[in-house]
Order: C-alpha cells, then structure tokens, then sequence
C-alpha cells in the first residue's frame, strides 16, 4: 500500500453559545469604555490616560473576538489522524492524534447501527463544523484513558483514505461496500 497524506480544513459555525458570548464581549467592552470616561471625569489625572485605556480595551476585544473564529484541521498520514484546532487563522494547536487502526467503532453520526458500542463512551468530543454537518461521522477510541466519542466532517476524500484501515467489524454494512471498492 503506498503513503497516504490527507489534510482537510473545516470551519466550525458559529451557535447561539458564540453569538452571545460575542454579544457579551461587545457589551463587556463598551462598558469598560464608559467606566473608564466617567473615571476620568472624576479624577483629572486620567483624562491623559483616557485614549491609552479605550485602544487597550478596544485591542483586547478584538483579540478576544478573533478566537471565536475557530477551524479544524483533519490530517491523515498513512494510518495517523491528527486533528488541530486553528484559532483566528493565526494560532494552532493539536487536540487530538490517534491511529485509524484502534477505532473501537466507526460510523455515520446520527446512526442507530452499533449504538450499544458508542453507549460505552465516557466523554463526546465534537470537532465538526457544528450540529446538522450532512457528511459528519462518529467513532469511539480509546484515548488518554477514557472511552471518547469523536465527531468529525471528513470529505468524500479524505473519508475513502480513512476506510481501508479501519479493522473488521469496527464499521457498519454501508461503508463495507465502500471499503470493498477501495
């Protein structure tokens, strides 16, 4: 079999959690504006301070705000999948990495196929672009201890690589006819 290298981005969506946590950021900001404006007023001293303490929160703000932004990184090397989330396009950091070949479980998410294997998972972790992804999927592996529930959106692309090296009886009819094609 030859090497295998597969990367894909997906942009996480934002939900209603994000978008008040950004109106809130929003509120946050505007209100240490004011703070600061009515402190000046009562103490002459801060009235040179006043501009350095607006852009400072106004900086921090938008720094804050730029981690909502948030993307996955799928990559797949050989039998390797490595999974990083990417904050703001800017800064990126691996969240999880595990072998395709010690899935316990694999299949498509929603599915009722298999549901007493993925019942065992201690923890459910989701690194999809959010609720209702049509293409997302799920499998259970074993990592740092716990019995974890991934869910992911690979690509038709990315989703044929990762099917040959998924072990028997780990996968659901529907993908043992893909896996036959590969």
């Amino acid at each position: 079999m030859k090497d295998v290298f597969k990367e894909q981005l997906v942009k996480r969506r934002p939900d209603t959690k994000t978008t008040l946590a950004k109106v809130g950021l929003v509120l946050a900001a505007l209100f240490l504006m004011v703070l600061a404006l009515v402190l000046s007023m009562m103490v002459q001293a801060l009235n040179l301070l006043l501009p350095i303490l607006w852009v400072a929160i106004v900086f921090g703000a938008y720094f804050m705000f730029r981690r909502f932004n948030i993307e996955y990184e799928y990559v797949l090397t050989n039998y390797e999948l490595d999974i990083d989330i990417i904050y703001g396009k800017s800064r990126r950091k691996r969240i999880f990495s595990t072998s395709v070949r010690d899935f316990e479980a694999f299949r498509r998410a929603g599915s009722v196929e298999m549901e007493h294997t993925f019942s065992a998972a201690n923890a459910k972790a989701d690194y999809s672009s959010g609720p209702g992804g049509s293409n997302t999927y799920e499998f259970l592996v074993a990592y740092k201890g716990k019995k974890m529930r991934i869910i992911f959106e690979p690509n038709e692309e990315l989703l044929s690589s990762i099917i040959p090296f998924l072990k028997r009886g780990t996968y659901p009819a529907e993908l043992a006819v893909r896996k036959t094609q590969n």
